[in-house]
């Protein structure tokens, strides 16, 4: 069992207060990504996503990422799973947690 990210997304904080909002889970390559896009005081959309790397069924790594702000919804929503993708497409050639390749048991 691995502790989700829903618990710490969904209190993330938004400026001087913490918000709650119902949660929508994507997977990708092995990863799981939460879009956390919440409405500012002003009307607009702040993009944001929380981004987590298992491995043997643990935790590994976790990403929380914060964008633009966007007057539109739907344009927040298309940039965080946008950037969530890229950064997991990124990641994957980058990954330091990985056994080296020439690796060697000793004998």
């Amino acid at each position: 069992m691995y502790l989700s990210l829903a618990g710490l997304c969904c209190f993330w904080r938004n400026a001087s207060r913490i918000w709650e909002r119902s949660v929508k889970r994507h997977n990708y390559k092995g990863y799981e990504f939460e879009d956390a896009t919440v409405m500012l005081d002003d009307g607009r959309f702040h993009a944001r996503v929380c981004i987590t790397g298992f491995g043997a069924g643990h935790t590994r790594s976790q990403r929380f990422i914060d964008l633009e702000r966007f007057v539109d919804k739907g344009d927040a929503h298309q940039r965080a799973i946008s950037v969530a993708r890229a950064w997991i497409d990124e990641e994957q050639g980058n990954d330091k947690l990985a056994l080296p390749t020439s690796f060697s048991p000793l004998c």
